[in-house]
C-alpha cells in the first residue's frame, strides 16, 4: 500500500499535465482556425485593377507585398484601414498579392490582373 499510493499520485498528476496541455493547444488550434477564416473573406477590389486596389475583410493585414507570377517582389504597401493601393507604376499582367499579418505570418495570397 505504501508503494501504490506515491505511484497513483505520479499517474495523477500527469494526467492532469495531458490535461491543461490539450487545453492550451486547442486554443492555439482556435486562434489559427479564426484566423484562417479571417484570411478567406480578404478580397481586393477593383479586379482587375487599372490605377489602385483596395482591399476588404476582417483579418488584420499589416502589410500586402505584390509579387510576379516568376516571385519577384514588385512592390510592398503597410496596409492602414480604407486606404487605397497605387499600381499604376505595374506593367499589365497577372501578379500574385500576399498579405500578411504582425510577424510576417502569411494569412493568404490573392491574384491580381493590372491593366
Amino acid at each position: 500500500m505504501k508503494h501504490t499510493l506515491p505511484l497513483l499520485f505520479l499517474f495523477l498528476l500527469a494526467g492532469l499535465g495531458l490535461t491543461a496541455q490539450s487545453s492550451v493547444s486547442d486554443r492555439f488550434a482556435l486562434e489559427k482556425e479564426r484566423t484562417q477564416s479571417a484570411a478567406h473573406t480578404i478580397k481586393i477590389f477593383p479586379n482587375p485593377a487599372v490605377d489602385y486596389i483596395s482591399i476588404d475583410g476582417e483579418a488584420k493585414v499589416d502589410r500586402l507585398v505584390i509579387y510576379s507570377l516568376i516571385g519577384r517582389k514588385m512592390k510592398t504597401f503597410h496596409t492602414q484601414n480604407g486606404d487605397k493601393y497605387d499600381v499604376t507604376d505595374l506593367p499589365k499582367g497577372m501578379y500574385l498579392v500576399q498579405f500578411l499579418a504582425k510577424g510576417d505570418q502569411i494569412l493568404t495570397t490573392r491574384r491580381l490582373q493590372k491593366q
